[in-house]
């Protein structure tokens, strides 16, 4: 998982969650509520009153509803294809 500053023109203007996940064999155990905690956490610390954003396959609704838990509302849905190669 990571964390960065989002900016435009040289102004911070929000900080990005990515690459969060949770092997499978520790979902449903709080790991994914403690890596948030402890992302917000970090996200307060580089980007102070920053909004934060980040970015979920659809399809993924126990992220969605840990997300939710933690204030984050759906704010546009994207249109993905599928890789070319797997």
């Amino acid at each position: 998982a990571g964390i960065r500053l989002i900016t435009k023109r040289g102004q911070s203007v929000g900080v990005l969650f990515y690459n969060m996940a949770v092997a499978t064999p520790f979902q449903g155990q709080g790991v994914g509520r403690e890596l948030m905690n402890q992302m917000m956490v970090k996200a307060t610390e580089i980007g102070p009153g920053l909004p934060m954003s980040l970015e979920v396959v659809a399809s993924n609704v126990s992220a969605i509803a840990l997300y939710e838990s933690f204030g984050f509302k759906i704010k546009k849905q994207k249109e993905y294809h599928e890789p070319l190669y797997k």
